[in-house]
């Protein structure tokens, strides 16, 4: 049997794009290290399966639905979690589209500009935000940045950014 090390205990943690996949898998982790978790997605049902899930282990978490290409939203996301917990020390940027049911070449313009308003522009909102709420905490400097995007030819994933102060 292993041992729950609970490194982030008490730790507020935002992830992005948490009803489902990866998003999800890295929500329900942290709620098993002892985060109180903010899980965002556009799917509100996805949303709170996923906050069911990390309540059903133990952990705390509320669903935080919004669309993070829209700063409105963004901005109502980060209040949402300084009113229910009053701070934020963790933001995971996971949310992104991608599209597998049509090649690269196939896309028109919409299409492109929605990739670009969740992944570039949600990735901004949501880190432009986290700062303003992590410096602004008792942290005064960066523990730890770490980026990560994937990229195919014919398919754009979502970027993966992880922001922790500790």
């Amino acid at each position: 049997m292993t041992q729950n090390v609970q490194r982030f205990k008490n730790k507020i943690v935002i992830v992005t794009g948490a009803a489902n996949g990866i998003g999800r898998a890295i929500a329900l982790r942290f709620g098993g290290e002892g985060a109180y978790v903010v899980v965002n997605d556009v799917d509100a049902t996805g949303a709170e399966a996923t906050v069911q899930a990390i309540s059903a282990e133990g952990g705390s978490a509320i669903a935080g639905v919004a669309d993070v290409s829209d700063k409105s939203q963004v901005d109502r996301l980060f209040d949402t979690t300084l009113e229910s917990f009053g701070a934020v020390d963790v933001l995971v940027n996971n949310a992104g589209l991608t599209n597998t049911e049509r090649h690269f070449l196939e896309a028109d313009a919409s299409w492109w500009d929605r990739i670009l308003q969740v992944n570039l522009r949600g990735t901004f909102l949501c880190a432009a935000g986290s700062d303003l709420h992590i410096v602004c905490s008792d942290c005064s400097f960066w523990k730890g940045l770490g980026y990560v995007s994937g990229y195919n030819m014919l398919e754009l994933r979502g970027a993966c950014q992880i922001i922790m102060v500790q």
